[in-house]
């Protein structure tokens, strides 16, 4: 690789880091979502998430006030092998456990709504 495209690659990242830093800085709550889905039709089979609120000095987030949330979903559509094998979720764990997803977009909202109306 040229230096030429190195230093047109490493001020593009500077850029990038520095507009996620700006966006950050205006936000309340930072939220990590994990989901996993059927494989082929790619149907919701699972859904996480993991939030920081900001801190009162209004910088930094707070791993102590974190909280988290975690649902399976039902799905009438198969699990492809490779997400089995990978999650180990089944078509019997959404059978027991498994939420209308309706329910969860509820459940997620109440839990998100004090920082950001999202709905």
């Amino acid at each position: 690789m040229s230096s030429r495209m190195r230093s047109s690659s490493s001020s593009s990242e500077t850029e990038m880091a520095f507009q996620l830093s700006q966006k950050l800085a205006k936000a309340d709550l930072l939220v990590f979502f994990d989901i996993e889905g059927t494989q082929f039709t790619h149907k919701m089979i699972a859904f996480g998430m993991v939030c920081y609120p900001k801190k009162k000095d209004g910088v930094s987030f707070d791993r102590d006030g974190s909280f988290s949330y975690h649902s399976y979903v039902k799905t009438k559509d198969d699990i492809g092998p490779v997400v089995k094998e990978m999650t180990g979720i089944s078509k019997d764990i959404l059978a027991l456990e498994g939420k209308d997803i309706r329910k969860v977009v509820l459940e997620v909202d109440k839990l998100l709504r004090p920082y950001h109306p999202i709905f």
